[in-house]
């Protein structure tokens, strides 16, 4: 018998990545982007930068799913992928780029070439 939930289950997943979205925020200091990507390590992620200019944020991860009940044994075995293409602004220093992961959260620090000084009185 084929059991629907399996694949309910794992299209969940697709859809949580094709749908991968960054929160883009720019402070005095950098361009700050966040995501969420659930369920993937960071060994399952690529942060690149092609061409001096663009930012490319892609992950790939085998899912494979075993469940059994009384009606049905589903097995599923998957790639799941995704990629997205950001413009780095200009003024920013694309070589210092830094990224990160916690919690499930993606964060990517593009520092900007000057940023502000402050002068006090």
């Amino acid at each position: 018998l084929l059991c629907i939930f399996c694949y309910v289950r794992a299209f969940s997943l697709s859809l949580l990545l094709t749908f991968f979205v960054l929160k883009w925020e720019e402070t005095a200091e950098a361009h700050v982007l966040k995501g969420e990507v659930p369920g993937l390590r960071r060994e399952e992620l690529k942060v690149e930068i092609e061409n001096e200019r663009v930012l490319q944020v892609s992950g790939e991860r085998v899912v494979e799913t075993e469940e059994d009940s009384d009606s049905c044994r589903c097995l599923h075995r998957g790639i799941l992928k995704f990629k997205n293409c950001f413009t780095i602004p200009p003024h920013t220093q694309p070589d210092r780029m830094m990224a990160s992961m916690e919690n499930g959260v993606l964060t990517i620090t593009l520092p900007k070439l000057n940023p502000p000084i402050a002068i006090s009185n």
